[in-house]
This record gives structure tokens, sequence and C-alpha cells, in this order.
């Protein structure tokens, strides 16, 4: 497994693990990006850097990864060089995360990251009583196989 990014300590680490997903991952960042880049989460202090996994790709996803580190350089990729699994590779993201929080999304873009912002903030208001907070994917798009 390698690891490219940088070694700060931000207040929340997005965990994406991606296999195949040349297709999703540009607009993912973007759209994470948007969401912790955003007013309110400026003002709450979110400095935030997003691990993405890419499990085994035999697509250009990893490829696609790395340039997009030029714009992104909150964007750190862990590369697992034979497919582990989606759970095997949250694992790898959340033990290399560097967050107070961690949130974790499909590599897929059917989870919405602007809902991480708020997921933060009642964590924080839990003040160490709230341990986790966790959203339903509703309406999924899903293959009739899966």
């Amino acid at each position: 497994m390698t690891d490219t990014g940088p070694e700060t300590a931000p207040l929340v680490s997005v965990v994406v693990p991606v296999k195949n997903e040349e297709g999703n991952v540009a607009p993912l960042i973007a759209e994470i990006a948007n969401a912790l880049e955003s007013e309110p989460a400026r003002e709450a202090g979110m400095s935030f850097e997003m691990i993405f996994i890419d499990d085994g790709s035999t697509d250009s996803t990893g490829l696609i990864l790395a340039n997009l580190r030029e714009t992104y350089p909150m964007l750190r990729i862990l590369r697992h060089p034979a497919s582990g699994g989606q759970s095997a590779a949250i694992r790898s993201g959340v033990s290399a995360a560097h967050g107070t929080y961690i949130a974790t999304l499909d590599g897929d873009g059917q989870n919405n990251p602007a809902f991480i912002p708020a997921m933060i903030t009642l964590l924080q208001r839990g003040e160490g009583r709230v341990g986790i907070v966790q959203g339903q994917r509703v309406g999924r798009k899903d293959t009739a196989f899966k």
C-alpha cells in the first residue's frame, strides 16, 4: 500500500474506498471540497483531508486521482496493489486518517457530501457524549443484482 499526501492534522478526514471508479472520482472530490469549503463549514473551522483508497483498480482511477492532487492538495491517495474489498479499504483509510472526526463515503457518488458539515456539528455539540452520527441512503441507484 502506498500513501501520498500532506501530514497535517485536519478536523475532518473523509475516507472514500474506490475501485474502477474513473468516472466518479473527479466529481466526488469536487463535491466533497465544495461541502467542506462552504461558508458554514469554514466558519466552523472544518479543516479537512480527503483520503481515497484505490483498491486495486484496473482502469484509470489511480491516474485520475494522482492528477487531481495538484488541484486538491488536501487529497491523499492510498493504493492497494490488489483488491482487498471495501471493508479493507475503509480500514486502511481510517488507519491513515489524521482528522479528529472521520466521515466515510462510497466511491460511487451515491452519498451526498453536503451532509458532512452538519454531521460534524452534531458530533461537536455532543461534547464527547456522541460517538457516531450516520446518514441513511434513500433512493439507491443500484442494479437489480445488488
